[in-house]
């Protein structure tokens, strides 16, 4: 009796750690939701996101990049704004080396359009100024071949056009104003001046 009441303690016990090993086993990781091109996620520029590549895959068929070889990459849909410029920016976490590629969507078909490579800073932008306004874009995140996985950030900005002259009228009390290299390289201001009167123009910048 002391014999039977332990084998059946024993199977009771492996049936347990059975029952425990099952989930365990079953977990799989899962790909981001927009790792294939035919779900990308919907931006509005400007706008700022946040994306993964950690468990990313790479489709046999037309995923590949124009700038460097990957085996991994996620995809993002944009429409063109009115003047045919964009800015898409990415900054990557981590040892992730990525790279950013856009392409002009034509139903299924992609054509290409420019690319770039993240830095040491893990930084890569791509300045695209001849788009057609109004057109349907992707925009594709890749895993340099070899590259560990990792999150990136990605900025998609409407750059403001070249300050073209005259500008507008600069008051009397000055003006407060920004220019960056990506998004507003330029201001352009106009005054009246008279003959025979001095006049300075004061500037400061932090």
């Amino acid at each position: 009796m002391l014999m039977r009441r332990s084998v059946i303690g024993v199977s009771a016990l492996s049936m347990a750690v059975g029952l425990a090993l099952v989930p365990m086993s079953s977990a799989q990781a899962a790909p981001p939701s927009n790792d294939n091109r035919a779900n990308p996620i919907q931006v509005t520029p400007p706008e700022d996101l946040t994306g993964t590549l950690v468990d990313a895959t790479i489709e046999p068929v037309g995923d590949e990049s124009y700038c460097q070889k990957t085996d991994a990459s996620v995809w993002y849909r944009f429409t063109a704004p009115a003047r045919g410029a964009d800015i898409v920016r990415v900054d990557a976490a981590g040892d992730l080396d990525a790279t950013v590629d856009i392409f002009k969507r034509n139903r299924s078909k992609l054509s290409f359009e420019d690319c770039a490579d993240t830095d040491k800073r893990g930084l890569a932008t791509v300045n695209a100024s001849d788009l057609e306004p109004g057109g349907d874009y992707a925009i594709r995140v890749g895993k340099q071949l070899g590259s560990v996985a990792d999150t990136f950030k990605m900025q998609v900005l409407i750059p403001s056009p070249p300050a073209q002259p005259p500008g507008k009228r600069l008051p009397t009390t000055g003006v407060k104003q920004k220019v960056n290299r990506l998004t507003n390289p330029s201001e352009a201001y106009w005054l009246n001046m008279r003959a025979g009167v001095t006049m300075r123009l004061s500037l400061s910048s932090r």
